[in-house]
């Protein structure tokens, strides 16, 4: 897991700095962050290749970058999550 301060998308149209940005690898980690996240009361965006151009990222809080995670393996339809 890999810690930064400061997020932009690719052609630098929307930036911001969060509290972290913070590379979830592996998946398990997560849950870790946004429950840690959550008890503290603070907000995660997650992003991926960072190509939107729209501000659905630009947050105070924790920017979660799920770049490096991928592949679906299964859905658990009871609990509602994807499995990879």
């Amino acid at each position: 897991m890999s810690i930064q301060t400061t997020w932009s998308n690719w052609a630098g149209t929307q930036s911001c700095q969060p509290e972290a940005v913070i590379q979830a690898v592996p998946v398990e980690h997560v849950s870790q962050i946004v429950a840690d996240a959550t008890k503290r009361g603070i907000s995660v965006r997650p992003v991926g290749t960072g190509h939107s151009f729209a501000p659905l990222v630009p947050t105070e809080g924790i920017v979660l970058d799920i770049s490096a995670i991928s592949g679906i393996v299964d859905i658990d339809q009871t609990a509602a999550q994807a499995l990879a």
